[in-house]
């Protein structure tokens, strides 16, 4: 391994492993397309830096109309029954209910609802959601490549791992890498066994059931049926269930006969041969007795789970069925009347009247909903509670994007020193000198860097929260007059600090000419 470019794999346990030796400067731009990459990468930054500053100013528009509007509506809203008397004399304005789900939405529901008719008994359940989750054991090929250093070269490593996992979408066996490299080969064998072919189709899928409508009282609230969620398990109730042959997995040892080794796990002819080696493996599979379940037509239910491979042998193509409810019994809701329609009456979002810098958007307009009995002030509550965790996830990014942004456009600077660094490097052969220039560029690099970082910081922070601030005097004056004034005095001292340290690197240079 010697020679650039020079590669080799081996196969370890279950992954195979190629090596290659990189040659000096692969994959790395010259001098110019290194300067070229830095000014496109300065563009972006100032694209970044604008971007985030419109980010963290509609971000605080938007918050206060968000909590104007709540406040509205904790202070106009009116309770109405389930059966929707009343509604006449406040149709405009916010409403509330909390009804019990109807009866006509909660739709009972049977395996043979999701095409397992074989399992038939194992419950009936009535919700407004169903959910059944296929999960099959399959052999997963995962790809990782790292680079080494050993003594001045750079070496590539790439690895295949093989190993058996449940996974709930189908994988693609035929492009692993197992069936152009031999060495590979023995890798998967060693992962997901010596007879494995292929991972099977799903038989049978996973897949959703729910009510065509969502009715609560006399309130049709269907538009609200996809934040209702299934995921309280189902309990399967234990029975003598037959499982079709295409459900008996297995697949990758071809459903071969298998009989017991001495360590008590049940194993195919080959596997025998493997275990044993091939001069013992042929008489110990005489003496061997058959295994107990061959895996093909008799399955269990394994905690709130169905099976299809019981009896301590699982394999590719075994599969696990699971089954989850809406626990949802109640709704609560607070928006307006849209018109009534079969004898249902429809709600659509309410508009809060409009205010000071919030017209009649998104942001001013109230729709909550919970599949739960609460009141119209934890609804409200709720949504103030949202709406501060958003608004204060999106100040942090819109902060982050302008610090990153200025030290994006100040990355030509950096690029020139990692240049010096770079150009120390070629010196790094010559005794004691090469290493002390070497950690010369190194300092310089990193000193740079440092400088940049302190500099986008005393920047990219500042404006963020100047423009927050100029915002909030729209907004809110009250605090932000304050803000606006604080941040603007740190802009001042920062951009006041790099022009003083222009100043000084421009006095030094002049005494340098003098003193030459």
């Amino acid at each position: 391994m010697s020679a650039y470019g020079t590669s080799y794999g081996e196969s370890q346990g279950n992954t195979y492993e190629e090596a290659r030796v990189k040659g000096r400067g692969e994959g790395e731009s010259g001098p110019c397309g290194k300067l070229c990459g830095s000014l496109c990468c300065s563009m972006m930054g100032i694209v970044m830096y604008i971007s985030s500053l419109v980010l963290v100013a509609n971000n605080e528009m938007s918050t206060v109309c968000v909590q104007r509007a709540l406040q509205s509506a904790r202070e106009l809203y009116e309770d109405v029954p389930c059966d929707g008397t009343g509604l006449e004399k406040n149709s405009a304005g916010p409403l509330f209910l909390s009804c019990p789900i109807s009866e006509a939405s909660m739709l009972a529901r049977s395996p043979s609802d999701f095409g397992a008719s074989w399992l038939e008994g194992a419950f009936r359940e009535k919700s407004v959601k169903l959910r059944q989750v296929v999960s099959m054991l399959q052999c997963v090929e995962q790809k990782h490549t790292r680079d080494e250093k050993r003594g001045d070269k750079t070496v590539e490593i790439v690895s295949w791992t093989y190993s058996l996992e449940w996974k709930t979408t189908p994988v693609d066996s035929q492009g692993f890498k197992a069936w152009s490299v031999h060495a590979a080969k023995e890798a998967l064998r060693s992962g997901c066994g010596p007879n494995f072919q292929r991972n099977p189709s799903f038989p049978l899928s996973s897949q959703e059931l729910a009510t065509n409508s969502l009715m609560a009282g006399s309130f049709d609230l269907s538009r609200h049926l996809s934040a209702i969620t299934a995921d309280e398990p189902v309990a399967l109730q234990h029975g003598s269930y037959g499982i079709p042959s295409s459900l008996s997995g297995g697949s990758s040892r071809g459903g071969q006969e298998r009989r017991v080794a001495k360590d008590g796990t049940p194993y195919t002819y080959t596997e025998f041969l493997d275990y044993y080696g091939n001069d013992r493996g042929s008489s110990e599979w005489q003496v061997a007795r058959p295994a107990a379940s061959q895996g093909s037509a008799s399955g269990g239910i394994v905690g709130n789970s169905f099976h299809t491979c019981t009896g301590g042998f699982e394999d590719v193509g075994c599969l696990r069925i699971s089954y989850f409810r809406s626990s949802a019994t109640h709704l609560s809701h607070l928006a307006r009347v849209s018109g009534r329609a079969a004898g249902l009456t429809k709600t659509r979002p309410w508009t809060a009247p409009k205010s000071w810098m919030c017209s009649s958007g998104s942001s001013s307009q109230v729709d909550l909903f919970a599949a739960s009995v609460r009141t119209a002030e934890e609804l409200v509550e709720s949504a103030e509670a949202s709406n501060a965790a958003s608004t204060w996830a999106l100040r942090i990014l819109g902060m982050v994007l302008a610090v990153v942004g200025v030290m994006m456009f100040l990355n030509p600077l950096q690029a020139v020193a990692n240049l010096v660094d770079e150009f120390f490097d070629w010196f790094r052969f010559i005794p004691i000198l090469g290493w002390l220039l070497d950690t010369l560029g190194d300092a310089i690099a990193g000193a740079v860097g440092c400088a940049i970082f302190a500099v986008s910081l005393g920047i990219g922070l500042p404006s963020s929260i100047l423009v927050l601030s100029i915002t909030w005097c729209v907004m809110r004056p009250l605090l932000g007059i304050p803000m606006f004034l604080g941040s603007a005095a740190a802009i001042c001292y920062s951009v006041r600090g790099l022009f003083q340290m222009a100043k000084n690197g421009k006095e030094r240079r002049q005494k340098d000419i003098k003193h030459a």
